[in-house]
């Protein structure tokens, strides 16, 4: 794959589009762990970057097309991402735990 592109220029661009957004997700990544606790941040960036995936994932690979056409799985689809958004719009409901134990 490599050597059918021209020599440099294609790796150069594809690291380009890959170290940007890798440096904002590990600021992100980093700012919500020093402003939120990890119990609480690390499962919605974990279900927001598999919902995120899951799209991204379906339009590049054109799977969203088959989905269209078939209601039963677009039904499906947006059931489990309600399911995912009511699950993280819980987190601010928990009761904080107890300091020292």
């Amino acid at each position: 794959l490599l050597r059918a592109a021209a020599p440099g220029e294609d790796v150069f661009t594809w690291t380009v589009l890959v170290v940007i957004p890798a440096v904002f997700q590990l600021n992100y990544l980093n700012r919500g762990l020093r402003l939120y606790p990890q119990t609480v941040f690390i499962p919605i960036y974990t279900a927001i970057l598999v919902v995120l995936s899951t799209v991204v994932g379906a339009v590049f690979y054109q799977e969203h097309t088959d989905m269209m056409a078939q209601p039963r799985w677009q039904h499906f689809f947006t059931l489990g991402v309600c399911w995912i958004v009511a699950g993280i719009s819980l987190f601010p409901l928990r009761e904080p735990s107890p300091a020292g134990g």
